[in-house]
């Protein structure tokens, strides 16, 4: 579930650079540049200096875009992207282990994951039914929300696999809706 204002949060947590760089964005529907980023109207990749990059299992008309599933191994080179951005896409995938392998793989030494997804530990979720809210029998049996993924796995996913968390945080900071984590991948310059 994307809240008002999560996409504006997520484009200032992508770090300028001097030099081009690669941002991977995958499941882009929700993401840049795209529809639904009304709440982002200050977004310019220019101004960031990064080359855009799309992976999603839907065709849609965004530029550099391979169809790919990310439950499958990515079609991308080891160590190739500076940033990935995975918006409110982990949750829909079979395997949060193996989206966390491919970042890894993926990421040059240094470069950063930025990852929105529901919290199901957020007190509107925990109150409404034994499900997780958005994780249901309608939702299993749609393909949605599939995979609910409470935060301390994302933390010893990460530890596991030597990648850092550098922020973790909620958004909107009241109801605490989205989790938002920053990871980076050792090695490199931060």
């Amino acid at each position: 579930m994307v809240t008002t204002g999560l996409h504006g949060v997520v484009h200032r947590l992508i770090p300028p650079r001097r030099d081009r760089g690669i941002l991977l964005n995958l499941a882009c529907e929700n993401w840049m540049p795209a529809p639904g980023m009304e709440d982002c109207e200050d977004w310019d990749p220019a101004e960031k200096n990064y080359e855009i990059h799309n992976c999603d299992l839907l065709r849609r008309p965004l530029p550099n875009l391979k169809i790919c599933d990310l439950n499958d191994p990515w079609p991308y080179s080891d160590g190739w992207a500076d940033v990935i951005l995975s918006g409110e896409a982990i949750e829909h995938l079979e395997n949060p282990w193996h989206h966390f392998r491919e970042v890894r793989r993926v990421l040059k030494p240094g470069g950063k994951l930025i990852l929105t997804v529901p919290n199901i530990l957020a007190p509107l979720t925990l109150g409404m039914w034994p499900y997780f809210n958005w994780f249901g029998p309608d939702e299993w049996e749609k393909g949605e929300h599939i995979n609910p993924i409470p935060v301390y796995e994302f933390r010893l996913i990460c530890k596991r696999l030597n990648l850092e968390i550098e922020r973790e945080f909620y958004h909107p900071a009241e109801s605490k809706i989205n989790l938002v984590l920053v990871v980076r991948k050792p090695g490199g310059l931060s």
